[in-house]
């Protein structure tokens, strides 16, 4: 399966208003509106968003909340392979 791209990637964090500061403020990106309902704060860098998710204090490393999603214009294609197999 060829990877196109990075959808996005997902951090969580205890001040995400900070760290919001800190992508916006220091690294210079723009924030990008999200969808109704949604606490998290994102940024649009050349196709693929940046999520600054709260954390509610229970999380830890191995919650799988922190993530990186990556987009193919073949889905399914290694599973196509396997089965071939």
């Amino acid at each position: 399966m060829p990877i196109d791209s990075l959808h996005h990637i997902a951090l969580v964090a205890r001040n995400p208003e900070a760290l919001a500061a800190f992508y916006r403020d220091v690294l210079g990106l723009t924030p990008h509106s999200v969808p109704a309902g949604s606490t998290s704060r994102w940024f649009v860098m050349s196709g693929t968003i940046l999520m600054i998710e709260a954390a509610d204090g229970t999380q830890t490393a191995i919650a799988g909340e922190e993530h990186a999603h990556l987009h193919t214009s073949e889905p399914g294609s290694e599973m196509k392979k396997i089965e071939k197999e």
